[in-house]
């Protein structure tokens, strides 16, 4: 193969590396979307669920709801589930 269409041969496989890069890049682009979208959904969600957590504790006298109780969501989610049913 001679130099000069070595040359070419270079520059054409470069220009095919970078359009393939692009391309790439452009499906990351549309895969972050698709994250940040479904990020801001999940964290617009857990904010109406603070604020009507922090509603419903200020309405049963807790003030802002940052109190420091030991048990978790679950477990006491749990015990409330078994005194209904009870």
């Amino acid at each position: 193969m001679s130099e000069i269409r070595l040359a070419r041969e270079l520059a054409r496989a470069r220009l095919k590396d970078l359009a393939e890069m692009k391309k790439r890049l452009d499906k990351m682009r549309v895969s972050l979307e698709k994250i940040t979208e479904v990020q801001t959904k999940c964290l617009a969600r857990i904010e109406e669920e603070e604020e009507r957590s922090n509603q419903l504790a200020a309405a049963l006298g807790e003030g802002d709801g940052d109190g420091d109780g030991l048990l978790s969501f679950g477990i006491l989610l749990e015990m409330a589930v078994n005194r209904l049913t009870q």
